[in-house]
C-alpha cells in the first residue's frame, strides 16, 4: 500500500493512472493536538457522517495521555472547490 497521495509516484511506477478529475479529489487536514481531555487515551476515535464533518470523516489517534494526531477529510463538490480556487487566484 502506498500512502503518497493522489498523484502517487509509486502508483505511476506500478503502471497505474494517477491523473484524476478535480471532482474526484478530496481535501484532508492532519494536525497534532495537545492538552486534550481524551475520554480514553487507549482508543482511536472515528467519526463519519454529517454531524461531525459534513460530507467527510474525522479520526483521532491518541499519542499519549493528552496528545493526539487528528485528520479531517472533507468530500467537496468540484463546483465549490473550483470557486474557492478562482477566489484565491
Amino acid at each position: 500500500m502506498a500512502a503518497d497521495g493522489v498523484e502517487s509516484i509509486i502508483a505511476r511506477k506500478a503502471g497505474l493512472r494517477t491523473n484524476k478529475k478535480l471532482n474526484l479529489v478530496d481535501s484532508g487536514f492532519q494536525y497534532e493536538m495537545a492538552n486534550l481531555e481524551l475520554e480514553n487515551p487507549n482508543k482511536i476515535e472515528l467519526y463519519f457522517g454529517n454531524e461531525k464533518a459534513k460530507r467527510g470523516y474525522i479520526w483521532i489517534f491518541p499519542k499519549g495521555k493528552d496528545i493526539a494526531m487528528s485528520v479531517l477529510a472533507l468530500l467537496l463538490a468540484a463546483r465549490k472547490l473550483r470557486k474557492s480556487i478562482l477566489i484565491v487566484s
